[in-house]
């Protein structure tokens, strides 16, 4: 054992005495062990026994090959995914800040404008209703106008950053949002709630919305549904957010549909959350999609 490096000795040791003493295989397996030169090399090991009469085996014989190129540019490999899933995350967060800033901007700034440039024709009608009745027509039709046109700003700015995410957090903003998409798609969508009324942090509810919005957009493209279920409970200390179509499916293993960057930003942004998603669907059976989420990261 003299050249296993120090601090994996004891294990080789007892893993070699293990396969001595069992029919365990000894294959691929990983170890660092000194090289001629004294370095600390990564070596993957295999290595077979040789039995004696009785059945015991007696020898151990194989060889060891050098992966420490591998193991290094797995490392680096690694160091760069969790660097990239960072810039992902803070990326995203901007992202959000910039959503609610131009939200509240829109509806407060804008909204505030164009209140005012009603009430001023308003007044404006009346003090010529008398004088000049035609132009009461046309004021009247820029008055519908200004109307149509705060209803658009607050369109908008609601589906940039919805206020009710921010004012009343992740459960009133989820069935919100089941609400508008029954109204939008025609479809209807049922959303059952298992956890009753819990704390969420913002970043976590802002990454969950996102997703489900994501998913609703789909289904309304795609699936062809007659009916959409969203189920919220807790599973193993983690939160669960289901949400399940009976539309046409797809094939998980073969249809392109399941690889779009659409669903694949969905699993990263869960990564993100310190949870994970996944996508069960078979053709004409209908798609599930399966969010597990911390309440806090």
């Amino acid at each position: 054992m003299s050249f296993v490096a120090e601090g994996d000795r004891e294990k080789v040791m007892h893993d070699i005495q293990h396969a001595f003493d069992s029919d365990k295989q000894f294959q691929d397996y990983q170890s660092r062990v000194l090289n001629k030169n004294g370095k600390v090399v990564t070596v993957i090991t295999n290595m077979v026994g040789q039995i004696d009469s009785t059945g015991r085996k007696v020898l151990m014989t194989g060889t060891s090959r050098d992966i420490s190129a591998r193991v290094q540019a797995e490392k680096e490999l690694n160091e760069k995914n969790e660097q990239l899933q960072l810039l992902s995350s803070y990326l995203q967060t901007i992202r959000e800040e910039e959503r609610s800033h131009i939200s509240r901007e829109i509806h407060d700034e804008l909204g505030q404008l164009l209140t005012g440039l009603k009430m001023d024709l308003v007044w404006l009608n009346k003090r010529i209703l008398e004088k000049d009745p035609d132009s009461t027509v046309k004021i009247k039709e820029m008055i519908e106008i200004v109307d149509e046109t705060v209803k658009s700003v607050r369109k908008i700015a609601t589906e940039l950053r919805p206020g009710i995410l921010d004012d009343l957090g992740l459960i009133p903003a989820i069935e919100w949002q089941c609400a508008e998409f029954e109204k939008k798609s025609g479809i209807p969508c049922e959303f059952i709630n298992s956890v009753g009324d819990i704390n969420i942090e913002k970043p976590v509810s802002t990454g969950v919305f996102r997703i489900l919005q994501e998913t609703f957009t789909n289904i309304a493209r795609h699936a062809s549904a007659a009916l959409v279920q969203v189920e919220l409970f807790k599973q193993k200390g983690m939160c669960n957010l289901t949400i399940k179509d009976n539309g046409i499916g797809f094939d998980n293993a073969n249809d392109t549909k399941s690889k779009t960057l659409g669903l694949m930003g969905m699993k990263e942004r869960a990564i993100m959350l310190g949870g994970s998603l996944e996508i069960h669907s078979k053709r004409h059976a209908g798609t599930t999609i399966s969010l597990r989420f911390p309440t806090s990261i």
